[in-house]
């Protein structure tokens, strides 16, 4: 029934609230708060059919130390808008098996604001495959190219660079064939 005062049920101990039939629906004017007074936390599990979550027009906000998913199939975020994943630490992104690859439809930006950018594979290549390959250095400096020693040998280089100030043209550097 329905009254106009608040329902409290206290059990003193371990308690199911369950149906034997049909679905069992929780339901708040207000909002709905479920507190977990102990280090125990809260578990909920779906065993069979979709673990659903809903908020249309609204933010799903996630405050917590650490956000662990784990995945026996495949895992995927699918968003019609643009998607952010920002740490205030050194981060991985990778796979344990298998190619990670990143697609962008626009292109991809990797930006190092200031701090070097490294790609690194050991015993492979690394391909560009383009058109072109571009070196800039937006408005500070002319572009270079450095091709290093092996590093048992030393850490010399032989470089492509720009004289600096404006070229009168594009040259390129063609090699015999």
């Amino acid at each position: 029934s329905t009254t106009a005062s608040a329902l409290t049920l206290t059990g003193g101990a371990a308690s199911t609230w369950s149906t034997s039939a049909g679905v069992l629906t929780v339901s708040g004017d207000d909002g709905l708060t479920l507190t977990a007074a102990n280090a125990a936390g809260i578990t909920m599990n779906s065993t069979a059919g979709e673990f659903l979550v809903t908020a249309t027009g609204q933010d799903i906000d996630l405050n917590s130390a650490t956000l662990s998913a784990d995945f026996t199939s495949t895992a995927a975020i699918v968003s019609d808008a643009a998607i952010t994943l920002t740490a205030g630490a050194a981060s991985t992104w990778s796979t344990g098996a298998g190619k990670l690859t990143v697609s962008g439809g626009g292109g991809i930006d990797i930006a190092g604001t200031g701090q070097e950018v490294n790609i690194a594979t050991s015993g492979a290549n690394i391909v560009v495959d383009a058109d072109f390959f571009e070196v800039k250095n937006a408005d500070q400096t002319h572009g270079a190219i450095r091709i290093y020693e092996d590093s048992d040998h030393g850490s010399h280089h032989a470089g492509i660079t720009l004289p600096t100030g404006d070229l009168a043209a594009s040259y390129v550097l063609q090699l015999p064939p």
